[in-house]
């Protein structure tokens, strides 16, 4: 993915969007991490919650929900690669 950066801070990930896991156990809350990401991304965000501590986050339980999400995350981004043109935002 391409990265912009800007003369007055971090640099600008450039996506069509963002898939995010967070661990929901561990503050702040997920749409302050949302909120936290905003500035960095360019395009939609989508969260996937899972009911653990950030340190558990590959153990079994919560991997058996990352997995298939990111699974068809993938899926769904290449379907759309092949049918759609970028969306326009902040990175050209």
């Amino acid at each position: 993915m391409p990265m912009r950066v800007g003369a007055d801070g971090p640099a600008l990930f450039c996506a069509h969007s963002l898939l995010f896991f967070s661990a929901t156990r561990n503050e702040p809350t997920v749409a302050e991490k949302l909120q936290g990401w905003r500035r960095f991304v360019d395009g939609p965000i989508e969260a996937v919650e899972l009911d653990c501590d950030h340190l558990e986050m590959l153990l079994p339980g919560p991997i058996a929900r990352l997995g298939p999400a990111l699974s068809d995350r993938l899926a769904r981004a290449a379907a759309d690669s092949a049918a759609s043109a970028p969306a326009a935002g902040r990175c050209r």
